[in-house]
């Protein structure tokens, strides 16, 4: 299954949830955390807030998604929000513009889903890491939620508060079936996913 499914979302959506969901189903792909690129990039230089601000990191994420492709893997699995539509347009029509075949899932879910998973998250409160990852999360929570309205067609919007990770996969791969059965590969688990798809 040559393609990148890029899952995009809020924190706590279960983005890394579906991602190993799906790496179960296609055992030959990768999964590509593009966080680790920037954890790659504040070695060397002094974190300072987000790493999606740096040019460079949305330029290695590219680069590095194509070398993986071209290298290692037909399947690269990227669960990683993209909520600024400029930082989105710039990673997702680069892999697109040089022909890459890329399914954009958008999972959706209500703040207070959210919020609450991301409570969830904290297992050890006295683990300064844990408790800055949730308050990064927190404080986007209506951000990644309002985002949802923001995204641009062709991407499978998907309820990752009313479907289980079993039934989110089912419709990932049925709408990256539908993708490269117009390519001409076909995959043969069919599952209707018209009505998840952003017009």
């Amino acid at each position: 299954m040559p393609v990148i499914i890029w899952l995009n979302g809020g924190f706590g959506a279960g983005k890394t949830t579906l991602a190993g969901e799906l790496r179960g189903r296609l055992p030959d792909a990768v999964v590509y955390d593009p966080e680790d690129v920037g954890l790659m990039l504040w070695k060397w230089l002094p974190p300072d807030g987000d790493f999606q601000h740096l040019p460079s990191w949305r330029e290695l994420v590219v680069a590095t998604a194509l070398s993986l492709r071209r290298h290692h893997a037909d399947t690269l699995i990227v669960p990683m929000s993209l909520i600024r539509d400029a930082y989105r347009t710039e990673i997702l029509g680069g892999l697109a513009g040089v022909g890459e075949e890329v399914l954009h899932v958008f999972l959706e879910a209500d703040a207070s889903v959210l919020k609450e998973r991301l409570n969830a998250r904290v297992t050890h409160p006295g683990r300064e890491w844990e408790q800055t990852a949730r308050e990064l999360g927190m404080t986007g929570v209506d951000e990644m939620v309002a985002a949802a309205a923001r995204q641009p067609a062709g991407t499978l919007m998907l309820r990752s508060d009313r479907l289980t990770p079993a039934e989110l996969a089912d419709l990932v791969l049925a709408a990256a079936g539908a993708r490269l059965g117009r390519r001409g590969i076909v995959i043969m688990r069919v599952v209707p996913v018209d009505s998840y798809i952003r017009r």
